[in-house]
C-alpha cells in the first residue's frame, strides 16, 4: 500500500498510490496524520476521484509534523 499527500488546484488531500494514478482517500479523515495517529492505514479504501500523479502536486508525507527530528552526522 503506497500513500500519499497531494495537492490538485487549491484542495489538498491524501490518497492512494496505484501505477500512475491517485485515488483520493481524503474525505475518510481529517487527514493522512490523522490516519496514522489512529492506526487505521489498513482501513482505507479508494475514493471515488481518481487522478493521474501527473495532474497532481505532491507534497510532504505528513504536512503538518508533530515533530521534526535531524541526525548529524561528520
Amino acid at each position: 500500500l503506497k500513500v500519499a499527500s497531494f495537492r490538485k488546484g487549491e484542495t489538498e488531500s491524501f490518497g492512494i498510490v496505484t501505477g500512475d494514478r491517485i485515488a483520493d482517500c481524503g474525505g475518510q479523515g481529517a487527514s493522512l496524520r490523522g490516519v496514522l495517529e489512529e492506526n487505521a492505514l489498513g482501513a482505507l479504501k479508494a475514493g471515488a476521484a481518481e487522478y493521474p500523479l501527473a495532474e497532481v502536486t505532491l507534497l510532504p508525507p505528513v504536512t503538518a509534523p508533530e515533530k521534526i527530528i535531524c541526525v548529524g552526522v561528520n
